[in-house]
């Protein structure tokens, strides 16, 4: 019987929603699950102590090294147990790999051709002369760390006549020159930024929006598209995270809303988007992965244009055991085991 293990970093599963639904999906397909952290670890004697689900409830119990592994915590570079971390890669087939940072996955897809079109033109900021370089060329530019979830440190800067204004959470403040100038300077110490274009995504009523489309492989390997929904920002705030006040609304609610003659073609556009690209560029990134998270946002001529492809994109809890994400994912996950092993 094929062993999945859960790799995460909360020293118990009780209050991980995903843990118990996986486990419950791993035992239907006929898979034993357990879920561990690194400090579980044993590796001389290749044994874990971690957790296994028992009447519905967690037991601590001792297992070998899984034939799978589920990894969906990856330890800083100079965490104390990345070193343990990274033997354990070597020995167990895991699910899970970096998508790499915005201007990676931006090259990747360019290279490859087909999706060039729905990118963000986009600049890694080497210096301060890059953003005003996309000022000149367009009204309003958005600010970026190359590495970021959550809709953090995301900044916006607009040009008028004799001044900027930059967008920080959610307040506008207007700079001169040399003020901005400062600002951004100061940005670019703590982390790389990249530079782009602001795409205007927006609502009837006025608010920043986009698309999140999941997708995640089942266990012919192939990749499902489990939900697709809408992210539409607060009245106060241009960023549409959920984390930042947005609200999360069903696609066909979302398109009946907003694109009421076109919900049809935009529903099977959209599908049909999110399955390609991900074929796409798992072929240009050389890699197989699990799950990906693609947001997209359509501006006023009907254009998808890519935000962001995520690698551990986040799942709303209120969809677990209803679109049958574990189950696709846990069959993966065995799918993964078996090629091993042949």
């Amino acid at each position: 019987m094929v062993l999945i293990g859960y790799l995460y970093v909360r020293r118990h599963p009780g209050k991980l929603l995903r843990a118990y639904h996986y486990a419950c999906a791993a035992k239907e397909l006929g898979a034993d699950f357990m879920y561990f952290t690194l400090n579980d670890v044993n590796y001389e004697k290749r044994q874990i102590h971690g957790y296994i689900l028992v009447d519905g409830k967690w037991k601590r119990a001792n297992r070998p090294f899984p034939n799978v592994m589920i990894n969906a915590y990856v330890p800083k570079r100079h965490h104390s147990l990345r070193a343990l971390y990274e033997l354990l890669r070597l020995e167990i087939p895991c699910t899970t790999f970096w998508v790499g940072d915005k201007m990676m996955i931006n090259n990747r897809l360019k290279k490859g051709g087909l999706f060039e079109k729905y990118i963000i033109p986009s600049k890694k900021i080497d210096s301060v002369k890059d953003v005003f370089h996309f000022l000149e060329q367009y009204p309003k530019v958005v600010i970026k760390p190359l590495n970021s979830r959550q809709g953090k440190n995301v900044y916006y800067i607009e040009k008028t006549t004799n001044s900027y204004i930059i967008e920080i959470d959610n307040k506008k403040q207007r700079y001169d020159y040399e003020q901005i100038s400062q600002i951004i300077s100061e940005k670019l110490k703590e982390k790389q930024y990249l530079v782009q274009p602001y795409i205007n995504s927006k609502t009837r009523d006025g608010r920043s929006f986009d698309l999140r489309i999941h997708l995640i492989k089942n266990g012919d390997n192939k990749w499902v598209n489990t939900t697709t929904y809408a992210r539409i920002s607060s009245s106060e705030s241009i960023i549409s995270n959920i984390h930042h006040g947005g609200k999360r609304v069903p696609l066909d609610t979302f398109l009946q809303q907003e694109f009421p003659q076109d919900v049809e073609e935009l529903t099977k556009e959209l599908k049909t988007f999110g399955l390609e690209l991900a074929a796409h560029f798992e072929k240009q990134a050389h890699k197989e992965f699990d799950q990906l998270g693609i947001d997209v946002g359509i501006d006023e001529q009907k254009r998808f244009w890519l935000y962001e492809i995520n690698g551990r994109p986040g799942y709303p809890p209120s969809l677990f055991g209803k679109v049958g994400m574990e189950k696709n994912l846990i069959s993966y996950a065995i799918h993964l085991a078996n090629k091993k092993d042949n």
